[in-house]
């Protein structure tokens, strides 16, 4: 989902909400609609819904048993002409403040804006080619869940063919980032991470757990200083990663003994997001509905994941006192 604009970008323009999908119901599509009208009281708005067949993604490897992760590499073909450019935004992101200064970062020839990400020398395996497909350990890998899209240079290259090229030439990992990162590299400006904060790294650094900089094998492109500004004043909150609950999921669900121990990781946003949801116009009810059943599964959930947790610690041990005797026995064979 992203706001897009026109070439003809003014103060006084509405937010635009395009929302592309897979399987929407007709009952949810209302409820937008009501959504929208309710939000135009406060502040001109429309949302837009753009239903995509899975047919357009049959060669391309399934997220999480869908094709959800490749809807946004339609957005050229799929928004309308005169939209020159638009802002991707993924479903677990928190907007903390006004989106619309984003607008006036100048792409130029640019495909794309994003925030970096770690970087990756990891190899992609031939489909069709002769020839894996590698990441340069030194280049910047950018994280897709946020994008200022230059939609009118994506048509004029028909960058939108080579993706799906790319998409049935090599195995992805990572899906459309990959794909995104592979066919746009060195056409993509980074953008401060302010615009797409991950969660992870900021409770990292509150934690003192380690995180590579500007260097490394491993690192994010972004100075220490630069990151820890970006936390003072974020714009955008992303919980990215399967080692952390999103704020609509139970905290009890993730154990991360790396993290937080064996407790629930949980952060002060996650109570300022379900203010929000609390007062959301059209979807508010069904929200504190899910709310109320996250905390009556509670116990069972933590109980559960704290169990999963201590099965593998013990495993862990376990193969490494193994592992030890082994060595030991090797030692003293005559």
């Amino acid at each position: 989902m992203g706001g897009g604009q026109t070439n003809s970008h003014k103060k006084n323009e509405k937010y635009v909400f395009h929302i592309l999908t897979e399987n929407l119901t007709q009952t949810t599509q209302e409820k937008f609609q009501a959504l929208a009208k309710s939000l135009d009281n406060t502040y001109p708005c429309e949302i837009l819904i753009y239903p995509i067949s899975d047919k357009e993604f049959q060669n391309c490897p399934k997220l999480h048993g869908k094709y959800t992760a490749y809807l946004r590499l339609k957005a050229a073909s799929i928004l309308p002409k005169n939209i020159a450019q638009c802002l991707y935004l993924d479903v677990d992101l928190f907007a903390l403040s006004d989106l619309r200064d984003i607008f006036a970062i100048a792409l130029g020839d640019n495909l794309l804006a994003a925030v970096g990400d770690f970087n990756t020398n990891k190899s992609l395996s031939p489909i069709l080619s002769t020839q894996p497909y590698n990441f340069n350990p030194n280049a910047e890998y950018f994280n897709s869940g946020v994008m200022l899209l230059n939609l009118q240079q994506w048509r004029k290259e028909q960058l939108e063919t080579k993706i799906f090229q790319f998409l049935s030439t090599y195995q992805v990992q990572y899906h459309d980032q990959d794909t995104i990162n592979a066919v746009a590299k060195n056409r993509i400006l980074k953008l401060n991470p302010k615009w797409n904060l991950g969660f992870l790294y900021q409770f990292a650094l509150e934690n003192g757990l380690n995180i590579n900089f500007n260097g490394g094998d491993v690192y994010l492109p972004y100075t220490l200083e630069c990151f820890k500004e970006a936390m003072q004043s974020p714009v955008i909150l992303h919980y990215h990663g399967n080692r952390i609950a999103k704020p609509w999921e139970s905290v009890y669900t993730k154990i991360d003994p790396q993290m937080n121990g064996y407790l629930p990781l949980t952060h002060t946003s996650y109570q300022k997001w379900w203010a929000i949801a609390q007062n959301t116009p059209i979807f508010n009810k069904e929200l504190m509905r899910l709310q109320q059943d996250l905390k009556e599964s509670a116990l069972q959930d933590y109980t559960k994941s704290l169990n999963d947790a201590l099965k593998m610690r013990d495993t862990f041990f376990t193969q490494k006192i193994q592992a030890l005797e082994m060595a030991l026995q090797n030692l003293i064979k005559p």
